[in-house]
């Protein structure tokens, strides 16, 4: 679904990824569970380009929705670059257990992050991409300001009700205060629409 010039949400097995682009580079937000590389692959072949020119991967949490295909979509895009917040980085190269389950994330799924994110941080990919850290959901949470078209990627940070960004579902929360904080942090922030990972596209 094509929602701005250069923006397209992907949807993937129930789940909406974000795919973004200009004439150097070809973004996606977020990566899917375990084994549904190929899924994103004809999904981004849908919306016109292809899977191996991917540049980046960029990861707005830990969760296994949204990096379980990372290692085999770098099977199929050998050069991309995988970017995600500072705090979350250890989770996914098996350094730190995984804050929710407890457990290191399995060898035949943990990558290393090339580039580690902080907030405010102004990727100059894809018409610009600005990190916004939104801690609450894990603590290296973020969300995606892209900024050539104004549509906010909000993963799983919160989640659009009759026009208005909501919690997202409590009981996912690891740090409700935290998870209020990143909210309001959001909110004056003027957008074209968002992305909820689960919700998808509002304009």
């Amino acid at each position: 679904m094509r929602i701005a010039e250069n923006v397209e949400m992907l949807r993937v097995g129930g789940l909406n990824l974000t795919l973004v682009w200009d004439d150097e580079s070809l973004v996606l937000a977020d990566a899917a569970r375990p084994g549904q590389a190929d899924e994103i692959a004809e999904a981004i072949a849908a919306a016109g380009f292809a899977a191996e020119n991917l540049t980046h991967i960029v990861l707005t949490h830990q969760d296994m929705d949204h990096i379980g295909s990372v290692r085999d979509l770098l099977k199929i895009a050998p050069n991309a670059q995988i970017l995600a917040h500072v705090d979350e980085a250890p989770f996914m190269d098996g350094r730190a257990a995984m804050t929710k389950s407890g457990e290191i994330l399995a060898e035949e799924l943990r990558f290393s992050v090339n580039h580690e994110l902080t907030d405010g941080e102004i990727l100059p990919i894809a018409g610009g991409i600005k990190i916004i850290h939104t801690p609450g959901h894990t603590p290296g949470h973020i969300c995606l300001l892209l900024q050539k078209s104004g549509i906010m990627v909000l993963g799983d940070s919160a989640s659009v009700e009759n026009g208005e960004l909501v919690g997202f579902n409590p009981i996912y929360i690891q740090d409700m205060e935290l998870s209020k904080q990143s909210i309001e942090k959001i909110r004056p922030i003027k957008v074209a629409g968002y992305v909820g990972y689960h919700s998808g596209f509002f304009g």
